[in-house]
């Protein structure tokens, strides 16, 4: 009864609410669409104003008093305000609404970042629970909001709020929907922007890294006409400016090098990264620059459509090698010139030693010899005064002899091949130290020999080395009561594995150690101890040639020298 009794009342309501319905949807799809076709051509410099422009579309078609973007700050410890819209009559929100903090409202923070919408109706029924949230918004002068989660995939970057601050409002899951909406596309719009400028950064780093190398990047088109060329390729070419684009390379090349510069080309198109070195002409003069050049075909590359050039000035490197090549032909030619002088010069020894075994020798021997049969002849006839002379005579043609054949030897060291092999230092040793007891069996000498000192070496010259330097110790310990000679390896490590022969004899004034070694040099006199003063010299050119080095030490006060030297492996 009472159905029957509103049936026409109802019959003309219910098709009024359903036209609202589809009159409100056709305009939030219209809303969405004018949102989205503004968004498609949008340039990047224009984002701020088609957000402005957002917020007051979607605050002005809900009949809100606020809009707002909060985007989360990097630190994801706050929220900032991106943009904001205020409708008419509403007071602005202000600077108190520039940033949020997430513990200020922990329990909204965390419904966001899930994906889900918070709407509240009446901020005042908040629970107490919800206090540090609901004083939050009030003093903000909020009394109904809703926010709507801005997502991209699985990330959260922020929310979209509406806001009333003159009553309290019941969101409709329609304007929710919408909102979820117009948040999507606010996504798209903030992604879009983070790329666009990444990019623009990616673009400007690589822009300075370019522009500010000091190796010129070129573009050279398919048919070999500049496109582009750095800073660095302006000032290497002597162009001053860009006036030169749209030139061929073969203005540059050397005529020399233009076939290998077209082979260059077409090798560009079978393998990336051919490199070559040409001679390019300064366009300020007529002066060629030595190039390092690395080429890469992006031809096909629709975004580069060049071939890439890499460019390298050597040409101080190529002066630098020219510079050292024709310095080793000078020597090499002056190897040669001293090499043929070397070698006249030892021909010319060669004549020499020959002259002195020979020439020299004969008349020393015939000298000596005279003096002592004129010596016999004589007899008691003469003064002794006369026989004393003539022996000085024959004693100085001795000696003289003796000079010659130390001469000889000291010549021979120098020409002679070294015979490397392991030596047993300790053993030859004891065999020149048996033989100087063998000469000498009168003296009682104590002599001293560290076992296990071996070197590699010429085993015939470092038994002459030990020779010479046991001879010596030999004969300086002549006057010693309990002379004592040791041969043994140096055991300190800066030492450098230097061996020694070490006596107790006279010794020698420090001062004067600087002319041991030089030949016929002697420190003491032919009447104290005879000698012609070529052993030193001797064993200073045998360790010379086996690449060490020799030295002597001495304390003349408390007696006796030592002798180090050493022969590298």
């Amino acid at each position: 009864m009472a159905i029957g009794a509103h049936a026409p009342l109802l019959a003309s309501i219910l098709p009024e609410r359903v036209e609202v319905a589809l009159r409100r949807r056709l305009q939030l799809e219209e809303l969405i669409s004018r949102l989205s076709a503004r968004f498609i051509h949008l340039p990047i410099s224009e984002f701020e104003a088609w957000l402005d422009w957002a917020l007051a579309t979607v605050g002005e078609f809900t009949g809100v008093d606020r809009a707002s973007i909060m985007v989360a700050a990097p630190g994801g410890d706050h929220l900032t305000l991106l943009r904001g819209w205020s409708g008419d009559g509403a007071v602005p929100a202000g600077d108190d609404l520039s940033r949020i903090e997430m513990d200020q409202a922990p329990w909204w923070e965390g419904a966001l970042r899930q994906g889900q919408i918070v709407a509240i109706s009446n901020v005042a029924d908040l629970s107490d629970e919800l206090a540090s949230g609901r004083a939050m918004l009030q003093a903000r002068g909020h009394r109904a909001i809703i926010m709507v989660p801005i997502q991209a995939r699985i990330s959260t970057l922020g929310f979209l709020s509406l806001a009333c601050v003159r009553e309290q409002r019941e969101w409709d899951a329609e304007t929710a929907s919408m909102l979820r909406m117009v948040a999507e596309l606010l996504a798209h719009a903030l992604n879009r922007k983070q790329i666009e400028e990444d990019l623009r950064a990616s673009e400007e780093r690589f822009r300075a890294l370019i522009e500010h190398s000091q190796d010129p990047v070129s573009l050279f088109d398919a048919k070999g006409r500049l496109l582009y060329t750095t800073p660095a390729g302006i000032a290497m070419f002597g162009a001053g400016d860009e006036s030169q684009i749209g030139n061929s390379i073969w203005k540059w090349v050397h005529p020399d090098d233009r076939d290998k510069v077209g082979k260059l080309m077409l090798e560009l198109a079978a393998r990336p990264g051919v490199p070559m070195r040409s001679r390019i002409r300064r366009l300020s003069g007529e002066r060629y620059l030595w190039l390092d050049i690395t080429a890469t075909n992006w031809l096909d590359n629709s975004a580069i459509q060049a071939y890439v050039v890499n460019i390298r000035d050597i040409t101080a490197q190529v002066d630098a090698e020219e510079k050292i090549r024709r310095l080793n032909e000078e020597l090499e030619r002056r190897v040669k010139e001293r090499t043929a002088d070397l070698e006249s010069a030892v021909q010319e020894m060669k004549g020499f030693n020959y002259s002195v075994s020979h020439d020299l020798r004969g008349p020393l021997r015939v000298i000596a010899g005279y003096s002592r049969l004129v010596s016999e002849r004589l007899g008691d006839s003469v003064e002794q005064d006369v026989h004393d002379d003539l022996l000085r005579i024959e004693s100085s043609a001795q000696h003289m002899s003796r000079v010659m054949d130390a001469l000889l030897s000291l010549s021979r060291l120098s020409r002679e091949p070294l015979r490397r092999q392991s030596v047993d230092l300790s053993e030859l040793a004891h065999s020149v130290a048996a033989a100087l007891r063998a000469e000498d069996p009168s003296r009682t000498v104590d002599v001293r020999i560290e076992e296990g000192c071996s070197v590699v070496g010429d085993r015939r010259l470092l038994g002459i080395l030990l020779e010479n330097l046991l001879g010596n110790a030999w004969k300086y310990t002549g006057g010693v009561a309990a002379p004592v000679i040791e041969v043994g390896r140096v055991k300190q490590a800066d030492a450098g594995g230097a061996f020694f022969v070490r006596d107790n004899g006279v010794g020698f004034e420090m001062t004067y150690a600087h002319k041991l070694f030089r030949p016929f040099s002697r420190l003491h006199s032919a009447a104290q101890f005879e000698g012609v003063g070529i052993g030193l010299a001797i064993v200073h050119r045998i360790v010379q040639r086996h690449g060490g080095r020799v030295w002597a030490e001495a304390t003349p006060q408390q007696g006796g020298a030592a002798f180090f030297f050493t022969i590298p492996e």
